[in-house]
């Protein structure tokens, strides 16, 4: 986000590089070779960051970008924190799980797609690493969506790390309200290739061991990334080929490394437009759409809750209305989201906006998303 200058890059490559390899010796021998490289880059983000703050305390022409980039270096890893908090103060004020009941909502289709989709991704070795990579560096798509934004301010919809914020803020709550721990928990060994077990009738809460974290509905994983690529709906085509790409394969990943149910991504998309709309910047042209899709993602990501924790067998003992109204849901979060995008000015107006521009912050014109 900052000008490179080569001298700064260079320490900060020497100094990270050298960071990197101590914490990397200094990690639980346990890691496997591919887990470790996994886990590189702290230290080269952590000499960036003391690059960045040398940048703001110099008070010369990067002071304001810099203090940007410091926040985002605080912002970041400080949700993470805060939501690694959350969680683990959620798990110890409920022993009793709902797993029963997504698990119950899936087995609405005739079989059970955590357990399909899982055996299917561990079946091929080079797919399984890859959707570990995807997984685990959610934070680092995360970032470059946010990166983007910030070096192209006039095709930015919204601030992508306020969007960030809000789902690490309200989803704990989520898990506080439905609490659930994983179909790998529920099932045990016979994840994801053994035969999977019946649904029991009537589903019941269950207790499980207060360190099994309660962050399964709604999927986290896909909320984030979902906002990051809604982000970037008025940039190039290649960016929004890759953003949709890491969308599918944070999917996939979520039944293979998150564990999760199939209706915890469904609750996602509604609860990912909530964060979207409320991080959305103001135009006339957008402003009653941006409040129906807070609207609408918000009670109808608390109805489906409420249905699941309350009368969880009025839905299932209904599959077609159920499966129906779940289908719908979806359908109707990303049509507004959609809409929510296209309710601003035109690229034909942010040509003319950026040609305004002094030539050393102009993009190019193979940057600017859409047609003419």
């Amino acid at each position: 986000m900052l000008p490179r200058r080569g001298f700064e890059l260079s320490l900060v490559l020497l100094f990270g590089g050298l960071l990197d390899y101590w914490l990397d010796i200094h990690r639980a021998q346990i890691i496997g070779p591919a887990g470790r490289l996994l886990h590189l880059g702290l230290g080269l983000g952590l000499a960036a960051i003391v690059a960045s703050l040398s940048r703001f305390l110099r008070r010369g022409p990067d002071c304001a970008r810099a203090e940007e980039t410091l926040s985002l270096a605080i912002a970041l890893p400080g949700m993470l924190v805060f939501g690694l908090f959350l969680r683990s103060l959620i798990s110890s004020e409920n022993p009793l799980v709902y797993d029963y009941v997504p698990y119950a909502f899936d087995g609405l289709l005739g079989f059970q797609p955590s357990f399909l989709i899982a055996r299917t991704v561990d079946s091929w070795k080079p797919l399984r690493i890859l959707l570990y990579i995807v997984y685990f560096h959610l934070p680092l798509w995360m970032s470059l969506a946010q990166i983007l934004v910030t070096r192209h301010p006039n095709r930015a919809l919204n601030q992508p790390v306020l969007a960030y914020l809000v789902v690490a803020a309200l989803g704990p709550l989520l898990y506080a309200y439905l609490p659930a721990v994983g179909i790998r928990v529920l099932c045990g060994e016979v994840y994801p290739h053994g035969p999977w077990p019946p649904v029991p009738d009537p589903v019941r809460v269950v207790e499980a061991p207060l360190y099994f974290p309660r962050n399964a509905m709604p999927s986290l994983h896909l909320a984030w990334i979902l906002t990051s690529f809604w982000a970037l709906r008025r940039f190039n085509s290649r960016i929004r080929m890759v953003g949709g790409a890491l969308v599918f394969l944070t999917i996939l990943s979520t039944f293979n490394v998150g564990d999760h149910y199939l209706i915890d991504l469904v609750i996602a998309v509604p609860f990912a437009l909530c964060c979207h709309g409320l991080s959305t910047f103001s135009h006339p042209g957008r402003n009653r759409l941006r409040a129906i899709s807070i609207l609408y993602g918000s009670t109808t990501t608390l109805a489906w809750l409420s249905v699941m924790r309350y009368t969880p067998n009025l839905a299932l003992d209904n599959p077609p209305l159920t499966l129906a109204s779940l289908a719908l849901t979806v359908a109707g979060a990303l049509i507004l989201q959609s809409r929510l995008g296209e309710a601003s000015p035109s690229s034909r107006q942010v040509l003319q906006v950026e040609a305004s521009l002094p030539d050393d912050t102009r993009p190019t014109i193979d940057d600017v998303g859409g047609g003419p």
